[in-house]
């Protein structure tokens, strides 16, 4: 099913990448919001296909996604 074999587990497989790319200085976080489809749009493409199509449960992924909110109020709202 896509980047998640049969049988494994997506968030296991996915949560350590989306601490190293979510949990870095907010300045960094700015380059994300900005990137487009290679940055916030995939990255949202992203979660809503491990929430949709493996269930993996929106409260595991709250703080990652309150983290990159406060990033886009920074750069958007300045």
């Amino acid at each position: 099913m896509g980047c998640v074999d049969a049988g494994e587990d997506a968030w296991e497989k996915w949560d350590g990448p989306l601490n190293r790319l979510l949990q870095r200085d907010p300045e960094q976080l700015h380059d994300l919001v900005v990137q487009g489809e290679r940055g916030l749009i995939g990255l949202h493409n992203f979660l809503h296909y491990l929430v949709t199509m493996h269930g993996v449960n929106g409260v595991l992924i709250e703080m990652k996604v309150e983290r990159l909110l406060n990033a886009i109020e920074e750069v958007y709202v300045c």
